[in-house]
């Protein structure tokens, strides 16, 4: 009976030592596939877990900001899109970004800009920046329910410390499927939106770019995405920007150093499977920029990556749906496109509704990201 015993139990030590074998291997091969985004430019890079991302280090993207609501409260509970430092007193960010609720442009007394830190909470910065006036390209509509033009120029009253980023100027689709850094303090898990999970400390993650005929592939977007913008990510999801990260930059070392490609805009949900995320590419727009700032004089658009604007002919964009945060996401094949900075279309009346979120503090994640 005792050597029965004995048996059975070295039996079942074998069976949970295989199984916990078959879990690490796993585990390493999850790992190995989230690596193979290599990468490039490993000087800015610490890590390649934003959604599916990990914690910035101190001064690791400088030229990248934060926009709060002006207040007293934590910036953590203020904070509710990025920008990127473009010239000393510059901001490039989301056009939608910098509406309200109501579909009314924010004024830019409500907004601050705060650089030189990563940690929300615990950090405080030496000043909020104020900002003194807003800049929305002329082609973006708020109302119409679309996502392009989605870019905007913001101006502050004092100088920033931060070196201004560099704006590539070429043709996206020349950099192929290159690595591509996503920076922000946007949600980092959001499987269920009435519980997502956001980041007091700054994230980043690694994407490849993603041509646009794949990106309007019909199980993506289906002929949407146009000039003007540009997509990235895995066809299988896991790794995105997500509500939060809105106006926030997609870098990419060019070779000519690491450059600004995109500003972070919409997509789908966040992290979905054939959803890539999109972007408002910097190149198509240098036109606008240099209107008001000095750009290099090789600063010019590439005539294949002009802007489409709301009024172009071409496919017709999706039903934007607005995502109410205190309900879960519907189950159904109903497509929700979701601008990933103030959480909602059709309204934006998502800033209020991050702000409410973060201070209630569901799930707050304070440190590195969950598993």
């Amino acid at each position: 009976m005792m050597h029965c015993c004995v048996t059975r139990v070295a039996r079942l030590l074998l069976v949970g030592l295989l199984f916990l074998s078959a879990s690490l291997a796993a585990e390493d091969t999850s790992i190995s596939q989230a690596e193979t985004v290599e990468r490039d430019f490993t000087s800015i890079i610490g890590g390649t877990r934003v959604i599916g991302g990990g914690p910035a280090y101190t001064s690791q993207f400088p030229s990248v900001v934060a926009l709060v609501r002006d207040g007293f409260s934590s910036l953590a509970g203020r904070q509710f899109c990025g920008g990127t430092v473009v010239a000393t007193r510059w901001i490039i960010t989301a056009a939608h970004c910098l509406y309200d609720g109501n579909n009314r442009a924010l004024p830019a007394s409500s907004i601050r800009i705060i650089e030189g830190i990563i940690d929300l909470r615990a950090e405080t910065p030496d000043e909020e920046i104020v900002v003194t006036n807003l800049y929305i390209h002329p082609g973006y509509d708020h109302a119409a329910e679309s996502a392009y033009d989605d870019v905007a120029l913001i101006e502050v009253a004092t100088e920033m410390v931060a070196e201004p980023v560099s704006l590539f100027s070429g043709d996206v689709e020349s950099l192929g499927s290159a690595n591509a850094m996503i920076v922000g303090w946007g949600a980092t898990n959001y499987e269920n939106p009435q519980r997502a999970v956001f980041a007091d400390i700054q994230q980043f993650a690694t994407v490849p770019l993603v041509s646009n005929e794949l990106c309007n592939d019909e199980r993506s977007y289906d002929g949407y995405v146009g000039g003007g913008q540009l997509c990235a990510g895995f066809e299988e999801g896991g790794v995105d920007g997500c509500v939060g990260d809105s106006g926030g930059p997609l870098f990419v070392d060019t070779g000519n150093g690491v450059q600004q490609v995109g500003v972070v805009s919409y997509g789908r949900g966040c992290a979905e499977p054939f959803f890539y995320g999109i972007y408002t590419s910097v190149s198509a727009y240098l036109v606008w920029i240099g209107e008001y700032i000095d750009l290099p004089e090789d600063a010019t658009p590439a005539a294949t990556d002009q802007p489409r604007g709301s009024g172009s002919v071409g496919a017709q964009p999706p039903v934007l749906v607005q995502i109410d945060r205190n309900e879960s996401a519907e189950s159904d094949n109903t497509r929700r496109y979701t601008f990933v900075g103030s959480v909602a279309l059709h309204g934006l009346g998502g800033i209020a509704l991050l702000i409410l979120l973060r201070n209630i503090g569901i799930r707050r994640m304070t440190g590195a990201p969950q598993a």
